[in-house]
């Protein structure tokens, strides 16, 4: 399963999704489907510029390194690279995995509730994690 969060320049919460996943052949795969999965929802909301903060490393040096890569996530990565055409900025940034709890929590909603999004409010179940990730910011 993954999760996604849109948040604004101050933090406040834009828009979240989650979704499970069929078939993900290890973590390192899981943390890029997230990571399109956000794109998509960014891009669904109508985001145009995007920082996107993951806590798998492996993510973020893949993106900033032009999105190419040799695992089996390689065509994930691609479709990324297209997805992030379309933003008039997008940066990838590290952020400690305490940082990214909601993400987790959405990932982890999706195991009872398949697909889901929320707009403008939050699922209640999520508001302390929204708040606990900007105290640790």
């Amino acid at each position: 399963a993954v999760g996604a969060v849109l948040r604004d320049d101050k933090g406040g919460f834009i828009a979240a999704s989650n979704e499970t996943l069929e078939h993900a052949a290890d973590a390192a795969t899981a943390e890029a489907y997230a990571l399109r999965h956000g794109l998509l929802l960014a891009q669904q909301v109508g985001v145009t510029k995007l920082v996107v903060e993951a806590d798998c490393l492996e993510v973020i040096h893949t993106m900033n390194s032009g999105g190419f890569t040799t695992t089996g996530a390689a065509a994930i990565y691609a479709d990324c690279n297209v997805l992030i055409v379309g933003y008039t900025s997008v940066s990838f940034v590290h952020c400690p995995r305490e940082a990214n709890c909601v993400s987790h929590e959405l990932a982890r909603l999706a195991v009872s509730n398949p697909l889901s999004l929320w707009v403008e409010e939050p699922p209640a179940s999520i508001v302390q994690w929204l708040v606990d990730d900007i105290t640790v910011i």
